[in-house]
């Protein structure tokens, strides 16, 4: 009643009290650590309170009271909500991650056929080229234009050979990738998951 706004959600609340517990949840994987903030709550008669409600509790100003000791019931009741939206998150977390690799294993895949095609398409040039040259060697009667003929032929052999090199360099370099990648994901699967209580408080809306 003293709040100078108005918080429609807090205000239905007037003369009804209940429990409020404010928990976080850090996952640590490799070297990131990511924190989330976790709301339970419910008034006294057991209805739970959405998490966003909880939030705007911390939105008005309050008086503080004597310490009270938290019923078995209600702290198991609380402990509940928490480990339900704590896999919640780490469900969402999970599906981030999955979202990630099959985003980036489509990139590499999808990289990976342009490269092989273009290469493919340049080696299939040269093969024409090169039958071209030789075949003009075989019609020809000058020396010198056979000797000429097969040393452009060999020339683009030995770009042929180059270009198989690349394909295959290239397919080494699109297998680490894929590697990084899953070692990437293998280590997010291994993450570290915690959860500490930062307070649990009777409340009353006056």
């Amino acid at each position: 009643s003293k709040y100078p706004g108005k918080i429609t959600v807090i205000e239905r609340l007037r003369g009804k009290s209940g429990w409020l517990r404010l928990s976080v949840l850090t996952m640590t994987a490799m070297v990131e650590t990511e924190e989330r903030l976790i709301f339970s709550g419910s008034t006294e008669d057991g209805n739970i309170l959405d998490a966003d409600i909880c939030a705007k509790f911390l939105s008005v100003k309050g008086q503080l009271g004597d310490l009270v000791t938290i019923p078995d019931e209600v702290s198991a009741s609380l402990l509940s909500i928490t480990e339900n939206e704590k896999n919640t998150i780490v469900g969402v977390v999970a599906e981030r991650n999955r979202n990630f690799f099959e985003t980036e294993m489509e990139k590499i895949e999808t990289w990976a056929d342009d490269l092989r095609e273009q290469l493919e398409i340049e080696l299939k040039e040269l093969e024409k080229e090169i039958r071209g040259f030789k075949k003009e060697a075989r019609r020809t009667t000058s020396l010198d234009e056979k000797v000429e003929l097969h040393k452009k032929a060999k020339e683009l052999e030995r770009k042929r050979t180059e270009k198989r090199k690349n394909l295959f360099e290239a397919q080494d370099e699109i297998d680490r990738k894929k590697e990084e990648i899953l070692q990437d994901i293998e280590g997010r699967l291994k993450q570290k998951i915690n959860t500490a209580e930062i307070f649990t408080i009777r409340w009353k809306v006056a």
